[in-house]
């Protein structure tokens, strides 16, 4: 089966053999690993590629994933294909009606909170101190859900999307350890440890599924619900709302089982990093 490959680490050179990556550390040390049981490739760090490994990478439809930066800013090389370009236009034709977007995005909203209940339930069953405010939160969501169901509008929609994650947000403050600091969700950057993990989740699963939908055939830069904006992958970022609160488990659950600790982060008033040996461990998660 094939498997996704992190690379995390400083003065990599990698290179390639036919089908087969060669990793050179800076101090000589060498690994070799067979191109053909990977799927993408993950580099965050100072390394080195050769052209011939980006060339032979796109040649075996393996995506890359570059990670730049301390908030993980992503960068995908998008591989080789053999899909028919006329899916992509019926996709842009598609896209510009906006009967198709509005049901597109009003159906994705509606599972984006439906999965947020979801979740919810899973943690009333797992954390009975937090019942309480879990069961006023589900009932919360459910109204906000069947307003949406009415909306004729797609502002109006996204405005039902906006008041049912500030609602679950509030709850799974509830949920996760204080030691990890959430109150609230935050951006750009984040600012305490338990943000860190869901922007790092998210930006890896959105780049997945930008890989996935350029493997089908798909542009995965236009969306329905999210407008176009350059370097965004817009459909990616529509796709991944009805899996965000199964992300967010899985964080919480990082956070429960001490797989990623508190003391795995730096933190001051400006921001916050998750260092490398909490790193790897999110990976082998």
């Amino acid at each position: 089966m094939a498997h996704t490959l992190y690379l995390d680490q400083d003065e990599i050179q990698l290179s390639n053999q036919n089908a087969v990556l060669n990793l050179v550390a800076k101090n000589g040390t060498t690994q070799k690993i067979p191109l053909t049981g990977i799927k993408k490739l993950v580099v965050k760090g100072n390394n080195t590629l050769t052209a011939r490994l980006l060339a032979k990478l796109g040649a075996l439809g393996i995506g890359l994933i570059a990670l730049s930066g301390q908030q993980h800013h992503p960068t995908l090389m998008l591989p080789n294909t053999a899909s028919d370009v006329q899916l992509r236009i019926q996709q842009i034709l598609a896209f510009q009606h906006a009967d198709i977007t509005f049901a597109l995005s009003q159906a994705t909203i509606n599972d984006k909170i439906q999965s947020q209940i979801q979740a919810l339930t899973v943690h009333y069953a797992q954390q009975a101190k937090h019942r309480l405010v879990i069961q006023k939160t589900i009932a919360q969501l459910k109204a906000v859900q069947r307003k949406l169901g009415n909306a004729k509008q797609l502002n109006h929609c996204l405005g039902y999307e906006g008041a049912a994650s500030r609602i679950y947000f509030k709850c799974l403050a509830h949920l996760v350890a204080p030691s990890y600091g959430f109150n609230h969700r935050n951006i750009r950057p984040p600012k305490d440890p338990f943000n860190v993990l869901l922007s790092l989740s998210y930006t890896l699963l959105t780049s997945e599924i930008a890989l996935a939908l350029h493997m089908k055939g798909f542009d995965p830069y236009i969306g329905y619900c999210h407008t176009p904006l350059v370097g965004r992958p817009s459909l990616a970022c529509d796709l991944i709302e009805p899996l965000r609160a199964w992300v967010d488990a899985f964080c919480i659950q990082l956070c429960t089982s001490q797989t990623i600790r508190s003391t795995h982060f730096s933190q001051n008033a400006q921001r916050c990093i998750l260092e490398r040996a909490g790193r790897l461990n999110f990976y082998e998660a």
